[in-house]
């Protein structure tokens, strides 16, 4: 238990008394401790007459309180993002080496991304991402026959393709002390990519789809960088590199808080990576524009 001792001028104290007292205190975050206190009149001569008029005595304010103050040492924050996802490039080949190229078709569609996370002592936060991409092209012609995962797709017919590239996430990050307006974070992430891509001739039909649920290390590295007392910048990027492919998701925002709970922002975010194994060659690039809600508990 601390413990904390200040001596204050005020009128009216003439005799010991208990108040409720509340103090703040103002930093990267606001927080509040209510306290019983009692108030202690140091009785002396006054210093002069108009003093000694006012009946202004100094005092002690006894700020130990009488219980801990009660405060989580968890905080929970949920952060919701939802915009729009432009895909410029998505490309596969399945089997790598024998299957046809196949450009599946760029598109602009609506996303969202789901985080919750709980911090630690204010230096270690687990959190969880749930980041889904899904859409369907638009129906296209080939001009020459396809081979996609074993099937053979003929040149002339209607053709659609469907992709899927589903992100669940559990990071690990770990907060620096700041050093100035800047804090910075690094962590490690553990990726599941629940994933498939699609081909399908309805009037012949014949469908085929190619599944691919695997797991991913990733490495976060972020900074927040505090504008003022109600604005900060969010910058973050997780990724990985291999001889066989790589990955990298990179965000940035700027948020502003409603209140101590309760923050809105702005943000824009790149997608890329892929694979090339024997089994399938593929590639995405997409970029984000979305809006940010955070709730902190």
């Amino acid at each position: 238990m601390k413990y904390f001792l200040f001596i204050l001028s005020f009128s009216l104290f003439s005799q010991t008394k208990e108040y409720d007292v509340q103090f703040k205190f103002v930093g990267e975050t606001t927080e509040s401790f209510n306290f019983k206190t009692k108030v202690y009149p140091i009785l002396g001569s006054y210093q002069n007459e108009d003093a000694a008029k006012n009946k202004k005595n100094n005092v002690a304010m006894d700020l130990t309180p009488t219980t801990n103050p009660t405060k989580s040492d968890i905080i929970w924050s949920f952060d919701l993002q939802a915009g729009t996802v432009s895909v410029t490039s998505n490309y596969t080949v399945i089997p790598s080496g024998t299957g046809s190229r196949i450009d599946l078709d760029t598109t602009t569609a609506l996303s969202y991304r789901v985080y919750l996370s709980a911090m630690f002592k204010k230096k270690h936060q687990i959190r969880l991402l749930f980041a889904p991409l899904q859409y369907n092209s638009d129906t296209f012609i080939p001009t020459e026959d396809l081979l996609f995962n074993g099937i053979r797709f003929l040149a002339g017919v209607p053709t659609q393709t469907e992709y899927k590239f589903n992100s669940y996430r559990l990071t690990y990050m770990y907060h620096f002390d700041s050093w100035g307006k800047i804090k910075f974070r690094v962590g490690l992430a553990a990726k599941i990519r629940d994933a498939y891509t699609g081909v399908k001739q309805d009037s012949r039909g014949v469908t085929s789809r190619f599944t691919d649920l695997g797991f991913v290390p990733l490495l976060h590295i972020g900074a927040i960088f505090t504008i003022d007392e109600k604005s900060f910048l969010d910058l973050e990027a997780e990724g990985s590199w291999a001889p066989q492919g790589y990955a990298v998701d990179a965000r940035a925002s700027y948020n502003y808080h409603l209140s101590k709970k309760i923050s809105l922002g702005l943000g824009i975010g790149f997608l890329d990576g892929g694979a090339d194994v024997p089994s399938v060659t593929t590639f995405t690039t997409a970029f984000y524009g979305f809006g940010r809600f955070i709730i902190t508990l």
